[in-house]
């Protein structure tokens, strides 16, 4: 439903756009008009009212406004974003109590390597954000990988940046930081920056890093990497909600630092973690942390966030949990997911595509020798749509299959990688388009 625009807003506006640009040294950006947050869907209904009323309406583009309205249009959304804060720095992802049982939906990415250049790959990606943004969607959670065609964003915190300015709702993080990679005490104030660049829309996720070969890179074994993370974990925390780092380990080691940058979220961003185990799952509900899990049977799934319901419900009244300012923790599931018109043309594309894909997916297995069999097992294509890691179709069949993987794994977050291999841009687009408008409508709320 399209919100009607308050009494004189659309004036308000128009006069807005006509000042002269705020002097930030005098006044800080956000302070401008409330009705500067007007939504712009509102004013294009607003002006094609009012176009079809006058002559001259040969040259209309897509949105079916003459060029001047159109040229408005694009005018009004600038100072809306400019405008994002607002005269009472509104929240704009509050929810009410009744929105908890709701169903949210996220994107998963791992900016794998295609047949594009590196700038097309980044702007592409940037613009189906922006559509992900305008349709509804959650969370964007971003992989890192490193030296690996799997992974064309070895440092997050660069593209999340880029993708910051380019939406206003969305939320965004990294899935995950490898902690043992960093140095604790750099990533906080990176955390910091991207928390207030995006004015509190950061999630952010850790975990140790999974790949042997990629930890190899940077002389660290999975051995030593559990520790470092525990370590990187406790700073991270802990400097986030003092301002403070001071720590002795076997790893990392500082005097104490004051930090004089803190994130707009507090005491930090929410925090996520990874898993399909069950050890891990107990400690992750004790402590309120959101998950996501990808590859395990819908069965243990189901386990799994049965427990962590179970675990969540006898903890979440301690207020000294890690992610005790997060109310309702999402526990989600990741598919791979591509919808076009017909069932037939949906798997054709995606079986395609996933070729390519699976290709860089297991680009270090193979150039390692790995003979266990993960590898064959994963580029199994009509194998893995079989067991459900992949859902291919038309909106009809995906909205089927979502509704069941919500309802067999009692999740409350259905996470879509929806760019992946050789899609193209329009394939991508067109496949978001009818997820967002076909299958996220009835699936929003559970039994």
């Amino acid at each position: 439903m399209v919100r009607s625009p308050p009494p004189h807003a659309l004036e308000n506006c128009l006069v807005l756009g006509s000042r002269k640009a705020i002097d930030s040294h005098r006044k800080p950006y956000y302070c401008c008009l409330t009705s500067a947050r007007l939504p712009w869907i509102s004013v294009h209904f607003l002006l094609l009212a009012s176009d079809s009323e006058s002559e001259g309406r040969r040259d209309r583009g897509v949105l079916g406004l003459s060029p001047a309205s159109q040229n408005l249009i694009l005018a009004l959304r600038f100072v809306q974003a400019w405008a994002h804060g607002g005269e009472e720095m509104l929240d704009d992802h509050a929810k009410s109590p009744a929105d908890a049982a709701a169903v949210q939906f996220g994107i998963f990415d791992w900016i794998d390597r295609n047949q594009l250049s590196l700038p097309e790959l980044y702007e592409q990606r940037l613009q189906c954000l922006e559509y992900a943004d305008e349709a509804g969607f959650y969370c964007y959670h971003l992989a890192e990988h490193q030296a690996t065609p799997l992974g064309m964003a070895p440092s997050p915190s660069i593209f999340l940046s880029a993708a910051i300015q380019r939406t206003h709702r969305l939320r965004l993080g990294p899935l995950v930081y490898l902690l043992p990679l960093y140095n604790p005490l750099r990533l906080i104030q990176e955390i910091c920056m991207l928390d207030n660049l995006s004015r509190g829309r950061l999630e952010v996720g850790v975990g140790r890093g999974v790949s042997p070969y990629e930890l190899a890179f940077y002389q660290v074994t999975p051995q030593q990497a559990r520790t470092m993370f525990r370590e990187a974990f406790d700073i991270l925390t802990s400097g986030l909600t003092s301002g403070e780092v001071s720590y002795a380990g076997e790893y990392y080691s500082f005097t104490p630092v004051r930090l004089h940058i803190e994130p707009f979220q507090r005491p930090y961003p929410p925090l996520w973690y990874p898993t399909d185990n069950a050890n891990s799952i107990r400690w992750l509900a004790e402590e309120g942390l959101n998950t996501i899990t990808h590859y395990p049977p819908m069965t243990t799934m189901r386990e799994l966030f049965d427990l962590y319901k179970h675990v969540w419900q006898e903890h979440h009244t301690n207020p000294k949990r890690l992610n005790a300012h997060v109310g309702a923790p999402k526990y989600g599931i990741v598919r791979h997911v591509y919808v076009a018109e017909t069932d037939a043309q949906a798997l054709q594309e995606a079986k395609t595509a996933f070729a390519d894909f699976i290709h860089n997916f297991n680009y270090l297995r193979l150039v390692n020798g790995d003979t266990s069999g993960r590898a064959a097992y994963l580029a199994d294509f009509d194998g893995r749509l079989a067991e459900g890691l992949h859902i291919v179709g038309s909106p009809d069949t995906v909205k089927k299959q979502v509704q069941e993987h919500l309802q067999s794994t009692g999740s409350n977050y259905f996470v879509g990688s929806f760019c992946f291999g050789t899609l193209t841009h329009a394939q991508t687009l067109r496949s978001l388009r009818l997820f967002a408008e076909e299958v996220m409508p009835a699936c929003r709320r559970t039994e």
